[in-house]
């Protein structure tokens, strides 16, 4: 009886405050489906019907990031993939990867590389 109620316990504390694999998926679905468009916490709270400050909370239990974060993470790394795998002008992956332009995506790259996007692209 023991062992039973223990089992149970550590499952039911895996989930509890975090996000269900389920709800997870579907938010990482739609941060990769729509990269380039501006993306809110309250977009993502209605996708997944929760509260915006409760996603908030267990999106980061369960990832270690905020959405925002998170987000801004995965358009920094799919832009280092498109720097190096095409010869597309830096301008033109700062949109599709959801900048407002390249400058703008220039001071992100830079303060998160330490280097600019030309750089990287030079270096790799």
């Amino acid at each position: 009886m023991a062992t039973r109620y223990a089992a149970h316990t550590t499952a039911t504390q895996l989930h509890q405050g975090g996000l269900t694999r389920r709800t997870l998926r579907q938010i990482t679905d739609y941060f990769q489906t729509y990269l380039a468009e501006p993306i809110t916490l309250r977009q993502l709270a209605e996708l997944v019907q929760l509260n915006p400050y409760h996603l908030a909370r267990a999106f980061k239990q369960s990832t270690g990031l905020t959405p925002h974060q998170y987000l801004a993470d995965l358009r920094l790394e799919r832009a280092k993939y498109l720097l190096l795998q095409t010869d597309q002008p830096i301008a033109q992956i700062a949109l599709q990867v959801g900048y407002s332009g390249q400058n703008h995506f220039s001071a992100f790259f830079r303060k998160h590389t330490f280097i600019t996007p030309g750089t990287f692209r030079k270096l790799q």
